[in-house]
């Protein structure tokens, strides 16, 4: 007795991308998720002190797939300050930048700051921009992961 397929690989391909399909999607909105959470973050513990308001307006993220944006929040104008915008428009430039570097088929997560000196505000004024955003996201992704049942 032998054995003998009698579904068409059509059939079968067919099938397995469609399921390929769902799971970048179920992974897209993954990352949607913990982008919300992390900017969130972000914006409310920065411990710096607002004068302009662009760095904190300057947050944003974009979540790429195969290097294509699928869902960009870009950076909203925050708090009180005197020139909000031109951090949102940094920010959204920043993000733009960020999102031509992944260009391969990867499902990718950028979360970031525009203004040129949001390094200089962590490192040598030791002031909270993206770190707690940063220490967040893993934590996030196993709070999720375990919520789906897949941890």
């Amino acid at each position: 007795m032998s054995i003998r397929m009698t579904t068409p690989m059509s059939q079968i391909n067919g099938y397995m991308d469609s399921r390929e399909q769902e799971i970048k999607q179920l992974l897209v909105k993954f990352m949607c998720r913990i982008g919300e959470e992390c900017v969130k973050d972000a914006r409310l513990k920065g411990s710096y002190k607002d004068q302009t308001a662009n760095l904190r307006s300057s947050i944003g993220y974009v979540v790429l797939l195969n290097g294509v944006p699928v869902q960009i929040a870009n950076p909203q104008p925050s708090g009180n300050g005197s020139d909000k915008m031109s951090g949102v428009l940094a920010g959204s430039q920043y993000l733009k930048e960020l999102s031509q570097r992944h260009t391969n088929g990867e499902i990718v997560l950028i979360v970031a700051a525009g203004m040129n000196y949001a390094y200089y505000v962590e490192s040598i004024h030791n002031r909270v921009v993206l770190s707690s955003a940063e220490m967040l996201a893993p934590m996030l992704k196993n709070r999720i992961l375990s919520e789906l049942g897949l941890k």
